[in-house]
């Protein structure tokens, strides 16, 4: 029986021995901490060699802005636009910048009164870009609590979010929002095109949620008012005008377009170049 035991201890001995030879040596330099900013070390605040105070590090700044961008929805290719540097070619073009100027300037005003925005036009007239800008001004570069949400993405959005039981955790927290911008509310690329029972009761809540407090409504648009009571209902469509008033028409210089012609006459010189 001892000389069982014994031949059960070596084993155990030897495999505790083979365990020990498979354990890879600690490197120092490779398990140094890593940070994604080496001045502070992530803490946001550090002390700089030369002062006695504490102060903020920049990247605290670019995390609280990356913060804002994502909160907000803003696409990627707008999150530069501000009403500074947007342009304008027509004149319904300048009319729409000079009402969006006033919603930013008086935008308390505009919240408390449950005032908005509604910008009409055909495709490529920049309504996405000025919307885009008016979030931003405020709420990136200043404090209001807001998101702009893509009108077809969102109802496919909410649709996976039924099946996951998400559905009224979502429409409230866009619903805390304090500006609400909603992109392309006419959604198809056709006048013709319609909405099903269940998205126009969605979006029927989601304009409900905003009419019934104190909040800004942002909306493009590629048709009008007359278009919304169709596909919508007079609920959605009488629930907006008083919110949002006259449409403001965008009309008169295709921003793509144009583009696209000038990226041609680039692009033919590079070729004449060969």
């Amino acid at each position: 029986m001892e000389g069982v035991k014994k031949e059960v201890q070596l084993k155990v001995e030897e495999a505790r021995k083979k365990w020990k030879r498979n354990i890879p040596t600690t490197n120092r330099s490779a398990t140094k901490q890593e940070y994604d900013c080496e001045i502070c070390q992530d803490k946001g605040f550090y002390q700089p060699p030369d002062q006695q105070k504490v102060v903020r590090c920049r990247c605290s700044k670019d995390k609280q802005l990356k913060k804002k961008l994502r909160s907000a929805r803003i696409p990627a290719r707008f999150k530069e636009s501000r009403l500074a540097n947007f342009e304008f070619k027509a004149t319904s073009h300048k009319q729409a910048y000079q009402h969006a100027l006033v919603l930013v300037n008086r935008i308390d005003r505009f919240i408390q009164n449950n005032w908005g925005l509604y910008l009409q036009g055909p495709p490529s007239q920049g309504k996405t870009k000025l919307q885009a800008s008016i979030i931003n001004e405020l709420c990136v570069d200043d404090d209001y609590l807001g998101v702009m949400v893509n009108v077809r993405e969102l109802l496919s959005d909410l649709k996976d979010a039924i099946g996951e039981g998400r559905l009224n955790e979502m429409l409230r927290a866009i619903g805390e929002n304090k500006i609400i911008a909603l992109n392309d509310l006419t959604g198809g690329k056709r006048p013709t095109d319609s909405f099903t029972e269940f998205e126009r009761g969605i979006i029927y809540r989601l304009v409900d949620a905003v009419y019934e407090k104190s909040k800004t409504m942002i909306i493009t648009a590629k048709y009008n008012y007359e278009w919304l009571q169709d596909k919508l209902g007079q609920d959605v469509r009488d629930r907006i005008q008083e919110m949002c008033g006259q449409s403001v028409v965008m009309k008169g210089y295709n921003w793509r377009r144009k583009a696209g012609e000038k990226r041609d006459q680039v692009v033919s010189k590079l070729v004449d170049r060969l």
